[in-house]
């Protein structure tokens, strides 16, 4: 996951990058910002022009990263998972590595 992008969501900021990795864990296309498919000139002119019109997805950016990548609800979610690990095994816990 891009951490520069998440970064930036928690400062409120639009993201403009391009479609790649899991870019799309954090940016919302439209809603917290904007993805490109390419690199031309052109089209990162017109991303980076509607982004900084568009002061609501600077606010959606920080809403939604707060929500997905803020460490409390991150926390949680693998507590969670351990847990349903956990149960699923009956309570056992693995066993040491021998050495």
């Amino acid at each position: 996951i891009p951490a520069v992008a998440i970064e930036a969501g928690l400062t409120g900021r639009p993201v403009v990058a391009t479609d790649v990795g899991g870019m799309r864990e954090v940016v919302i296309p439209g809603r917290t910002g904007v993805l490109l498919d390419g690199t031309d000139p052109p089209s990162v002119a017109a991303a980076l022009a509607e982004a900084a019109s568009r002061h609501e997805l600077g606010t959606a950016a920080r809403s939604h990263c707060l929500e997905r990548f803020e460490i409390t609800p991150v926390a949680r979610a693998w507590g969670a998972l351990l847990d349903a690990v956990r149960d699923h095994r009956g309570g056992v816990r693995p066993a040491a590595p021998s050495r």
